[in-house]
């Protein structure tokens, strides 16, 4: 039931069956079985995605409502636990993910030994409320009843170069975030403006642009909580290399917060930020 919910709530067979972590014939095979035990087509099939039929638009609310009461017998069940084990799922950007919850981890699960992580990254915006994820590092916290969200840190970016930098950035190699349609990435404009040029490179997230300074491929704009310590980077301090931070919030479910599996990793998130980082002045 849930790979059908999933689904309708995608319209995507694919889709449903990344956020899933299953291969999409198995998800597809999973929904084709439950279509013969209850001998009714739920889907429409077309190349560019599914739509409920009928049967499953008169289904579907009693999928949504079965698997609400099953989050809530899980919730019950879990509200007795006396000891952090179990899975725990986290959402974050893929950079986040590398550059400060990997390298932290061992600690965590060295505590912890009967936990376990499943780490959720990309650009998709999982659902709490419908416990698509149990944590999520967010740059934003909507005021939503069955959430609870905390400040995690505020993170402000600095340029930086893989050796000292002249006064001057012009005709500089730049680094910047590739921008999808319709965005538009503020550091991008700077490093355009401060060095005259156009992008030497474009990358999809800050690992990328990290991994691209250190080889010397050019200036990027980076989070100095995000560097690691032995990246021997150096900060480019420039009039005008001033940019605007971002605030970030670990947000999870009202319901989940106590615990003991999910408390416990938050109790480790709440501990970040770490060191500044690998950079020199």
């Amino acid at each position: 039931m849930k790979c059908f919910l999933w689904a309708a709530r995608s319209g995507s067979l694919s889709a449903a069956a990344r956020a899933q972590g299953l291969e999409q014939s198995t998800l597809s095979r999973r929904i084709r079985r439950l279509e013969g035990e209850l001998r009714v087509s739920l889907f429409d099939r077309r190349p560019d995605g599914v739509t409920l039929t009928e049967a499953g638009r008169a289904v579907i609310h009693h999928g949504e409502q079965a698997a609400a009461a099953l989050v809530r017998f899980r919730d019950a069940a879990d509200a007795h636990a006396d000891r952090p084990e179990g899975l725990v799922r986290v959402a974050a950007t893929d950079s986040f993910i590398r550059l400060v919850l990997l390298p932290a981890l061992p600690s965590l699960l060295e505590t912890h030994p009967k936990l376990q992580l499943e780490l959720r990254g990309g650009t998709e915006l999982l659902d709490l409320t419908r416990r698509e994820t149990d944590i999520a590092i967010r740059t934003q916290f909507s005021d939503h009843p069955e959430l609870v969200g905390r400040r995690l840190a505020r993170i402000e970016p600095k340029l930086y170069a893989a050796s000292p930098r002249p006064p001057s950035l012009r005709g500089a190699d730049w680094i910047g975030l590739r921008e999808p349609p319709g965005a538009h990435v503020p550091s991008n404009h700077q490093l355009a403006q401060m060095t005259e040029c156009p992008p030497r490179l474009l990358l999809d997230d800050f690992s990328g642009v990290l991994e691209a300074v250190r080889l010397g491929l050019g200036v990027g704009y980076l989070y100095p909580a995000m560097i690691p310590s032995d990246a021997g980077l150096h900060v480019v301090d420039v009039p005008g290399a001033s940019a605007s931070g971002v605030e970030l919030f670990i947000v999870v479910h009202r319901a989940l917060r106590r615990v003991p599996r999910v408390r416990a990793v938050l109790d480790w998130l709440e501990r970040w930020p770490g060191p500044e980082g690998g950079a020199r002045a």
